[in-house]
């Protein structure tokens, strides 16, 4: 519904700081083929507090369909976003990661460096209050389009209805349970999933990992020492690759995930 030429995104539980859109506008001025940019983020809760740093490693991060910004923190050119066909319901719960890929053949997508959002999570997350088994479907139909798109950079065929819409998978999957736990974790909660898990028909369940399982165990069991070690895991990657990205301001995102390599000045 904007008329604006420039779109500027923003969840209404998270927090901007008052100079990201002066300073992505900046950006966008600066350089016309630039369709998109985003910046790093901060983790918080419900209370404010700071659960992640941002994550510089996500910047190099080469799997299809993940990008390092949040979806919130994005300033698009609405030529583009109206020329990559906006959102699809068929990518519900991954919508963003959907127009991403779809707006790098457009033109240069680019992350600030500078962690200008605060994303909060929450259990009132879409992810945690919508119905499971859709939950379940997109995530299955994620995992094929990313395998799609490592193979030949297209995933076009699973999303056009040609191979059927997104069914529920017919078994409850440990990793699924463990997005879950982790999203209620990050909002300061206790986790549940574990005694779901064990509470399920064996013929339901799918393939046994011990580390998903470990995972939903500590969710449930000491939620708040698995918070902080998930943020310390993020700033032990840092480490490696803020080396990389030493005097860097933003990295080009290329589309497809491919690797982001083409860092500016």
């Amino acid at each position: 519904m904007a008329r604006t030429d420039i779109l500027a995104r923003m969840d209404a539980d998270d927090v901007a700081l008052p100079t990201r859109l002066a300073k992505q506008l900046a950006v966008l001025d600066a350089d016309p083929q630039i369709v998109l940019i985003g910046s790093l983020w901060l983790g918080i809760d419900a209370g404010d507090r700071t659960i992640r740093p941002p994550d510089y490693s996500s910047t190099l991060d080469s799997r299809p369909l993940r990008f390092p910004f949040a979806h919130g923190s994005t300033m698009i050119r609405k030529r583009a976003f109206d020329a990559a066909g906006g959102y699809r319901e068929a990518c519900a719960y991954w919508e963003d990661a959907d127009l991403f890929h779809r707006l790098g053949g457009l033109g240069r997508m680019v992350v600030l460096l500078e962690p200008l959002y605060r994303y909060r999570s929450a259990t009132t997350s879409n992810r945690l209050t919508s119905d499971r088994a859709t939950i379940a479907a997109q995530h299955a139909l994620l995992d094929r389009c990313c395998a799609a798109a490592r193979s030949d950079g297209d995933y076009e065929h699973l999303i056009d209805g040609s191979s059927g819409p997104a069914t529920p998978p017919d078994k409850l999957y440990l990793e699924d349970l463990q997005k879950r736990a982790a999203l209620q974790v990050r909002a300061g909660h206790r986790s549940d999933a574990w005694r779901e898990w064990m509470g399920i028909d064996r013929a339901r369940r799918g393939p046994f990992s011990f580390p998903h399982f470990a995972f939903l165990v500590w969710s449930g069991l000491a939620p708040r020492s698995l918070r902080w070690v998930l943020g310390a895991m993020v700033s032990v990657r840092n480490r490696s690759a803020l080396k990389q990205l030493r005097g860097m301001t933003m990295v080009e995102c290329l589309s497809g995930g491919e690797q982001r390599s083409a860092l500016q000045q």
